[in-house]
């Protein structure tokens, strides 16, 4: 039977077993603080990856950092970007009732952390030089705060408070405070890229349903139009072609989109000067025929010539010069032309024919012989005879007859 231990010597083991059991709970507690802390993190970074609210994501990293270290008072400033200075969003304990509470740069913990860039800890605010003279705050005891980053620049302080009975901060502590400020600035960054992403999709989507606005405006505009209108590339191919262009010249949409409008168009007696034309615009968006009104003759599909009117403007897409053109067919007017132009001459040659008298006749008092432009006298009859399409027959009217030839009674009215 072995022998008992000493008294000594069992109160040597017992005092190692307590220590053992005291490091162990120590640890334990270590442990489970640890626990928490990497449970914490974790749920926090699965709300990063689901794109919570920015607001309830920095609500729940303030809420999940002062249950970690076991305090119910925590603060979250943010940067007001229009005002210029930090403001109080999120709040715990005292803070919570100073929601929206404004401090500008370098005054109070938070804005010399924000003014310095660096976490600060305060061991006992109420006595801290820093501090921001106001009474309600001076019940702060120890307090720390870490700034929020954004691409190297404080947009935030995130921080906790201990009283002075609650436990001591710890380096793990604040190297654990420092994990969630990243947190904090990576939701901030998330959330600002986010924002950003989603306005240029909204603006993206704006330009789009306008575009489409004004195809379908374009397109009812360019439809109803009498006039042809086409567009041309800098490589002198067609991009756009409406339905009058299609009655004019006799091709669809579909069978000259990306074909060479000159050689489609132009007769080939004018496309050497086309084409020195076209070079020339390519370079400069200018040539002779931009910005004015040129009448030309175009081909149809069937290889006659059309008279149409032509104007063109130019545009630039991607530093290369486009233009547009629209072009009437004169058809009509010029056949009208001609017709008035036929009949002008048609009265022309009918006026020649046509002998007038006009002007100031001078007739003798007497005998009635009129004066010609020779100055000599001629019988009025003859006068007019040559000057008009008139005939004469000669008569002798009844004054006459009774003064020359009274012994006839030629107009006696009771002769039979």
């Amino acid at each position: 039977m072995p022998d008992k231990p000493a008294y000594g010597a069992l109160e040597a083991q017992v005092r190692a077993l307590t220590k053992e059991v005291a490091i162990l709970k120590q640890n334990q507690r270590d442990f489970s603080v640890q626990n928490d802390y990497l449970n914490t993190f974790h749920e926090i970074t699965l709300d990063l990856l689901e794109k919570r609210d920015l607001n309830d994501l920095l609500s729940a990293i303030l809420t999940r950092v002062t249950k970690i270290f076991k305090t119910d008072t925590g603060f979250l400033y943010l940067l007001d970007e229009n005002e210029g200075n930090l403001v109080l969003k999120f709040g715990q304990g005292l803070f919570a009732k100073r929601i929206g509470y404004r401090l500008e740069r370098g005054s109070g913990l938070a804005g010399k952390v924000w003014q310095t860039g660096e976490p600060i800890v305060v061991e006992d605010y109420a006595k801290w030089e820093g501090r921001v003279p106001d009474p309600y705050w001076d019940r702060l005891d120890l307090i720390a705060g870490f700034p929020i980053k954004i691409q190297n620049r404080t947009v935030g302080v995130i921080g906790v408070h201990q009283t002075s009975s609650g436990r001591a901060v710890s380096q793990h502590d604040l190297d654990s405070i420092k994990r969630f400020s990243d947190l904090a600035s990576l939701g901030l960054n998330n959330a600002t890229l986010y924002e950003h992403l989603e306005n240029e999709l909204n603006e993206r989507k704006q330009t789009e349903e306008a575009l489409r606005e004004s195809e379908a405006k374009f397109q009812s505009i360019s439809s109803s139009m009498n006039d042809a209108l086409i567009t041309m590339d800098g490589r002198g191919e067609i991009t756009y072609w409406n339905e009058t262009a299609e009655k004019i010249f006799g091709y669809g949409k579909e069978e000259n989109m990306g074909k060479d409008l000159h050689r489609l168009l132009v007769p080939e007696k004018y496309r050497d000067a086309f084409d020195k034309g076209f070079h020339n615009f390519t370079v400069t968006g200018t040539g002779a025929a931009i910005g004015q009104t040129l009448e030309m003759l175009a081909l149809h599909k069937e290889g006659t010539e059309v008279p149409v009117e032509l104007s063109l403007s130019s545009f630039q897409i991607r530093e290369q010069w486009h233009t547009v053109g629209t072009i009437r067919d004169i058809s009509n007017r010029k056949w009208a032309e001609q017709e008035r132009e036929k009949l002008i001459s048609n009265l022309q040659s009918a006026l020649k024919e046509v002998k007038q008298l006009s002007g100031l006749l001078p007739i003798c008092a007497n005998c009635k012989k009129v004066r010609d432009d020779k100055d000599y006298w001629n019988q009025i009859e003859s006068y007019i005879h040559q000057r008009s399409e008139a005939e004469f027959s000669h008569g002798i009217c009844p004054d006459c007859a009774k003064e020359r030839y009274p012994e006839y009674a030629l107009y006696d009215e009771n002769k039979n």
